[in-house]
């Protein structure tokens, strides 16, 4: 597996302003904006670049376009590649001559966006390994040293999206959690440092009592959820924001901001 640091993605709606693009890209200094429909699963449109700036600018200049929706001057249908063919990027980057490239993941037989990688991303991976450590070479004994986490989650695809994000860029074992363990005040979780839950589907009913009961559990180290906003009432939204503020918890919103879940999972995940 790849353990390319990913950039966390800008994503816009189809009628933000070219003029808006620009400002959020420059205020957070990124390369690139992605372009989404509305509607759940805010399907990827587009991506408006560097490069789509510079081959627009002399209309841009002339204030035929400064104001009007991005989506008249994004590059449309963009190629994408998949959480779990992030070994294959700068591959595939390189011979279709991208700087930037969308990734995604499935649930739930749709298609999500779950950030973007960019030709810094690459460069900048490639460096730290020129100039860092000697990557260790694996042993026989490697797997039995690997961190376990434990994942919920209601469905295959919803777990393969989760176990993509959870296992990039570090070395563990994950075991697919069941809701009857995961609920179950009497299990016994301190052989993982970290727990990961999809809510997603599984009704306010159930997935709160099983938060309890993994709040209470004191053989839990930490819990990381993750949930789509859309799939939620504004009272349950609210509740899952507000568990971010213990220390046993922390929420990320859908689509993914892939870099600050690897960071979170690393920090959890390492030995302390």
């Amino acid at each position: 597996m790849s353990e390319f640091h990913v950039s966390s993605a800008l994503i816009v709606p189809a009628d933000t302003t070219v003029s808006e693009c620009v400002r959020k890209m420059r205020d957070h200094k990124a390369g690139s904006i992605l372009v989404s429909s509305y509607t759940y699963p805010y399907e990827l449109l587009g991506i408006f670049t560097e490069r789509d700036l510079l081959k627009w600018i002399d209309e841009i200049q002339g204030g035929n376009h400064w104001e009007k929706a991005v989506s008249t001057i994004m590059t449309k249908n963009p190629k994408t590649i998949s959480l779990l063919e992030l070994d294959r990027a700068a591959e595939i980057m390189l011979e279709n001559h991208f700087r930037h490239l969308p990734i995604v993941y499935e649930e739930g037989g749709m298609t999500h966006i779950a950030g973007v990688i960019s030709m810094r991303d690459l460069f900048s991976d490639l460096v730290k390994k020129t100039t860092g450590k000697p990557a260790a070479h694996p042993t026989s004994t490697s797997a039995h040293k690997k961190t376990k986490i434990a994942l919920l989650a209601r469905d295959d695809s919803a777990f393969k999206a989760a176990e993509s994000v959870f296992s990039q860029g570090h070395e563990v074992n994950i075991k697919r959690l069941t809701l009857e363990e995961a609920s179950d005040p009497a299990m016994d979780f301190k052989a993982y440092r970290l727990l990961g839950v999809d809510v997603d589907r599984f009704g306010p009913d159930i997935w709160a009592e099983c938060l309890r009961v993994l709040n209470k559990n004191d053989s839990v180290v930490h819990v990381l959820i993750v949930y789509n906003p859309v799939l939620h009432s504004p009272k349950s939204v609210e509740y899952l924001r507000i568990l971010s503020g213990s220390e046993k918890f922390t929420t990320y919103a859908k689509p993914f901001n892939v870099l600050e879940v690897m960071k979170t999972v690393g920090k959890w995940t390492r030995n302390l």
